[in-house]
Parts: structure tokens; C-alpha cells; sequence
């Protein structure tokens, strides 16, 4: 039975919808403290005894200082699921290395946790799952007509939040390069967000705004891939998944996409791919899928067939489930607060670099320096 704490409303009514008991959460993010707040642990524990919850799924870090000592008080597993790369600092604020297992979208996800020292054993990757049937939902095959798009023509898409770390000015910069070269080939740019019109504007000022269609937000964008699209472009700066390829790969649609590591596992042999930011190294991938459409259907083929294997949601549930069930068959007492504190080889080195920071304040409260106001400028000097 599912309970739901979270403070998105959109996924509380849609938790409430499938009949889940659901409660709206405070702002994690308002504890800027290292420390738990103790209303939220307190509220935590009520929820568990309430409820005899067995096992903790968070979907997110920031819940997790509070998490923790509520499930180390109450002996239940807690898992956290990792959605992003965390820097070393925000792998430590989080407690990280005190949960029962993380799961990471890829390997991208956990690799700063294993390389800390955190035990493998409580590391595990579990991809992000696509639900063909809800992305197959509606029908793009007038959209080619629409866009006064060429039936041989081949169409390259480009999905996302229109946002400076999705790299769409360098698959403009592409575009342009590869519009020299051939007069049939169109970008199309679904999504939204702050950057739109500065993009729109950059597509205009390089001369290809005839050629790149920007489509806004859209519902059906697994509509798009599946009926308009002949080649998937990512040049994402940083992703830790790389959920439209694995999307374009459900109806056999190949990729390109930039060399970052969440990417290249994702892509594997059902694509190109180019190093980030080289808009000339894109603009020849996409010359040379343009120039071969058996080379595009060899690559879709195996991006399917990948996609097939390791990203359709009915094995992201399986194997959510088996790692339940993993936690589940410990007994209790292993997760008290006796014999699950974690103290991996990170903790040490940030332990001495905090010894070296106070000794170093110490060092100059004995020893201040002799500054003279001439030295300062007049707009920080403080006598």
C-alpha cells in the first residue's frame, strides 16, 4: 500500500487518483542546517508508526536528513533514488552514505558514490523507465505537411527543456553547417523554457530559421519521434540519463548525442556520438545519417532492440521490486542505529581538510597580519 509525501501537488493528485494515501510534505529546502530539522523527523516517524510502514523511497536527497534518523529510530530500509550527478559536497549535506541502498538512473549517477568509498553492495543502477503504450499516444503524421516538410526529406528532432545545459545552440550552430552542405534536411525543436526566444532569435541571425521549426511544449512528443522524426540530436552539457533517447529508441529512432558519460551509456550501438560542444563534429554525424538511411536503420534497429532490454517501465518496476524485496528480507534490527552507520573513505579525507581549515583559522587568530588602510580600496576598507 502506497503512502505519498511530496509537496508537488501535480503528483499528489496524480498519486491520489491511483488511490494512494497522500499527504503534502514542507520544503526541504528551506533547512539549510547540516543538522535534521526535528519537526520533519518527528513528522516522519508519526507517519510510520501510523501507517506501519515497512520500507522509505525517496525520490529525492533533500528529504534525506530528516529520513534518516526517522528510519534508523523506527528500523525501517530507506532507499534513495539518485536523479542526478551530486558533486562530493552535496553527496555529504545529503547523508548520502548513511542510506540502505542507492539507486541511481544510470551509472553516471552513482559513480561519485561508489568513488567515496561507499560500499558497492549498497549501490545499484536501475534505468529510467518509458511506458510505450502512454508515449505512443497521438498522432504527429500531419506535421511533416504542416512544417512544409519534404517527404524525403530527413528530419533531425531535438527534445527538452529549452535550457543553456541542453546544448541547443550547438545543434543550431550544426544546422547551419549541415544546411550548407544539403537543402533536405529540417531540425525540429520541441519544448520550451527560459532561453526560447533567445534561440529563436539565434536560428534567425544564422540564416536558417526556414529550416529549424520550433514546436513549444508538446503532449505528444513520442507522437513526433514516432511519425516525423529520422534521427534523435542531444547535445546536453550534463545529463544523468538521457530520457528522449531511450524514448526515440522505443520506435527504432537513432541518436546523436554529445560524448558525456550518462549519454554514451545510453546511446551504446544505436547512435553517434560527438564531442560536446563541437557543433563541426554534429554537423558531420548528421551528414553522414542524412547521406545513409540503411546506416539509420541499422542504428535504429539496435536502438529498439536496446531499448527493448533496458528501458521499457514494466523492468523498472521488476526490478524495484526485487531490490524491495532485497531490503525488505533483512531483519529490522540491522537497520537500527547500531551497526548501519557508514564511514567510507570520503568522511576521512573531509574530516582532515576540516582539521586543516581550523588550525589554519587558529594560525591567523594568533598570528593576525599588519594591514595598513592604504592597502585596502576605499569601497572594503573597515578600520
Amino acid at each position: 500500500t502506497p503512502i505519498v509525501w511530496c509537496n508537488a501537488p501535480a503528483l499528489l493528485e496524480a498519486a491520489a487518483a491511483l488511490d494512494a494515501t497522500v499527504y503534502r510534505s514542507p520544503s526541504w529546502g528551506e533547512n539549510k542546517s547540516l543538522l535534521p530539522d526535528s519537526e520533519h523527523v518527528r513528522a516522519a516517524r508519526e507517519m510510520i508508526q501510523r501507517h506501519g510502514i515497512g520500507l522509505i523511497h525517496s525520490n529525492d536527497t533533500a528529504p534525506l536528513r530528516a529520513l534518516i534518523p526517522a528510519a534508523r529510530s523506527e528500523r525501517v530500509p530507506l532507499l534513495a533514488h539518485l536523479h542526478l550527478r551530486l558533486t562530493s559536497t552535496e553527496r555529504r549535506w545529503a547523508w548520502l552514505h548513511q542510506v540502505s541502498l542507492a539507486v541511481g538512473v544510470s551509472e553516471a549517477a552513482v559513480r561519485g558514490l561508489r568513488e567515496d568509498g561507499f560500499s558497492p553492495e549498497k549501490t545499484t543502477v536501475i534505468y529510467n523507465g518509458v511506458d510505450p503504450i502512454r508515449l505512443a499516444r497521438g498522432d504527429a503524421r500531419a506535421v511533416r505537411e504542416e512544417l512544409e516538410i519534404g517527404a524525403d526529406d530527413v528530419v533531425f528532432t531535438l527534445a527538452g527543456s529549452l535550457v543553456a545545459r541542453k546544448g541547443v545552440e550547438v545543434a543550431l550552430a550544426a544546422t547551419r553547417i549541415l544546411c550548407e552542405q544539403r537543402t533536405d534536411c529540417h531540425l525540429i525543436v520541441c519544448g520550451d523554457g527560459p532561453i526560447e526566444e533567445e534561440l529563436r532569435a539565434l536560428a534567425y541571425s544564422l540564416g536558417i530559421a526556414e529550416r529549424v521549426h520550433f514546436l513549444g511544449r508538446r503532449d505528444d512528443v513520442g507522437a513526433v519521434l514516432r511519425d516525423a522524426t529520422d534521427v534523435l540530436v542531444s547535445a546536453a552539457w550534463e545529463e544523468s540519463f538521457g530520457l528522449t533517447i531511450a524514448e526515440a529508441a522505443v520506435f527504432g529512432v537513432p541518436a546523436i548525442a554529445s560524448a558525456i558519460e550518462a549519454q554514451v551509456e545510453i546511446v551504446a550501438d544505436g547512435g553517434i556520438l560527438f564531442q560536446p560542444g563541437n557543433a563541426q563534429a554534429l554537423a558531420s554525424a548528421m551528414a553522414t545519417l542524412a547521406g545513409d538511411p540503411g546506416l539509420r536503420q541499422r542504428l535504429g534497429a539496435a536502438a529498439k532492440e536496446r531499448a527493448e532490454r533496458s528501458f521499457l517501465m514494466s523492468r523498472n518496476i521488476s526490478e524495484f521490486a526485487q531490490a524491495y524485496d532485497r531490503l525488505l528480507a533483512r531483519s529490522r534490527s540491522s537497520y537500527g542505529w547500531i551497526g548501519s552507520w557508514s564511514w567510507p573513505a570520503a568522511y576521512t579525507h573531509w574530516a582532515g581538510e576540516m582539521i586543516e581549515r581550523r588550525l589554519a583559522r587558529l594560525v591567523r587568530m594568533e598570528r593576525p597580519e599588519r594591514t595598513t588602510a592604504a592597502e585596502y580600496p576605499p569601497w572594503s576598507y573597515a578600520p
